[in-house]
């Protein structure tokens, strides 16, 4: 095809270049809707405004509130909760009630702190939220179900978190599970359930959980499930997983990890079950999908690649590199 002679190449180009511009201009450009919160206070206030002077509980009050997600940015320190008042669910008092999308950046367990105080549990997850915690250890929780934290719906995100030294009055000394509950390359470690069970984690009803590099150490519980307790119809997934030391009071009721019922299951791939105080390794019908190691042969593994009774040879807990969560 020729050009028409009437138009010179100078301004067919001109044209060319109005017209592209004119287009991209005209469209809507993409914009980021969302909120960067900094705390920048290690008091527990409830003031009602996240500004130059914002507490972790009055960020989570305005993320709650807004409709944007909200990136809520907590630097190194020990954030006590102070201000009693347990059942309440809008963050004024007592634990951290989440409805949102939310995330929480810590700056490593090893350094960002959040304590309970022993005057209810630290974290609520609510309908709707949409939770992310990454790099805090999440300690000193005490309430009923749930001592650490209590996913009731929505779903909750932990990412190089440390779950340590919670405590319930029933189940879930760590975590108590009935939503969704996704766990990477953190620990849960010394969480206790004296009256119930579920030392370290409980998930029940249609809660599903998966954990993954991740390591559940040093819990107890009375009845069963003292390091994970998976009740019918939840399931419960681990992948590189280490389940070692847990405890549960009553004899052969699965010290480290017991599923009970018919339904729902308990899968395991490349994970350790190990040195159980009492209670046995597992109790309830557990699923391998290979390589997974027993040390007591409780699990009656027979996936390809698995190992029952032996020796896993573990270390203590230490902080073991890479990462600031606690390993064996």
């Amino acid at each position: 095809m020729t050009r028409p002679a009437s138009l010179p190449l100078r301004l067919l180009l001109v044209a060319a270049l109005t017209l592209l511009l004119t287009v991209a201009f005209a469209s809507p450009r993409p914009t980021f809707a969302g909120n960067f919160l900094h705390v920048t206070k290690t008091a527990d206030t409830a003031d009602g405004t996240c500004d130059s002077d914002c507490s972790l509980r009055e960020a989570i009050i305005f993320a709650n509130s807004d409709d944007d997600p909200s990136d809520i940015v907590l630097p190194s320190g020990t954030y006590t909760l102070a201000i009693a008042g347990a059942a309440e669910d809008a963050s004024a008092t007592g634990d951290l009630d989440m409805t949102n999308v939310i995330n929480i950046l810590g700056s490593g367990a090893d350094s960002t702190i959040i304590d309970g105080g022993a005057l209810d549990r630290v974290f609520h997850i609510r309908f709707p939220a949409v939770t992310t915690i990454s790099g805090v250890t999440v300690r000193n929780g005490r309430v009923g179900d749930g001592g650490g934290i209590y996913i009731a719906a929505g779903s909750l995100t932990l990412e190089g978190v440390s779950v340590s030294g919670n405590t319930t009055t029933s189940n879930g000394g760590g975590i108590y599970n009935q939503a969704s509950l996704t766990i990477n390359n953190s620990t849960i470690s010394g969480n206790t359930a004296p009256g119930g069970y579920g030392g370290g984690i409980y998930n029940f009803s249609i809660g599903a959980e998966t954990l993954t590099n991740s390591t559940v150490s040093g819990n107890s519980s009375n009845f069963g499930g003292g390091g994970i307790f998976n009740g019918t119809p939840g399931s419960t997934s681990l992948s590189n997983v280490t389940v070692a030391n847990n405890t549960a009071t009553s004899a052969e009721s699965g010290g480290g990890i017991r599923k009970d019922g018919l339904g729902g299951a308990v899968i395991l791939k490349n994970t350790i079950v190990a040195d159980t105080t009492n209670g046995g390794n597992c109790f309830g019908a557990i699923t391998s999908t290979g390589y997974n190691l027993d040390d007591d042969a409780s699990c009656a593994l027979n996936g390809s690649g698995d190992l029952g009774n032996n020796n896993a040879q573990l270390l203590p807990l230490a902080l073991n590199a890479p990462g600031n969560t606690e390993t064996h």
